[in-house]
């Protein structure tokens, strides 16, 4: 299916009911397109400002200033650190599986 909420958009009408509605349609001219565009842009300002406001944008700056070789060094320490997380916990807790908190699945 390509369009998982068509049942809820279909329309009652025939073919020849359609055409003949479409002929009423006219396109939007100059000044209906830019209210359109301005009130899609005013959403989509808003919805970047309910983001924003629980993103440290510090750190992203702070990445945005590294090299591309510096932050691939940084992540390959972040991911030696999980593991070494990972194995402590191992070891710390040899008989709880991981899954075991995880009982829905």
């Amino acid at each position: 299916m390509l369009f998982p909420f068509q049942n809820e958009f279909q329309c009652n009408l025939t073919e020849p009911e359609l055409k003949a509605n479409a002929k009423d349609i006219k396109p939007l001219d100059y000044d209906e397109r830019k209210d359109i565009f301005s009130l899609m842009e005013d959403s989509i300002q808003k919805i970047i400002e309910l983001y924003k406001r629980d993103v440290d944008r510090t750190l992203i700056r702070e990445n945005l200033k590294l090299t591309v070789e510096e932050r691939l060094l940084k992540l390959q320490d972040f991911i030696e650190f999980a593991a070494a997380l990972q194995e402590a916990g191992k070891k710390l807790s040899p008989h709880v599986k991981p899954d075991s908190g995880n009982e829905n699945h």
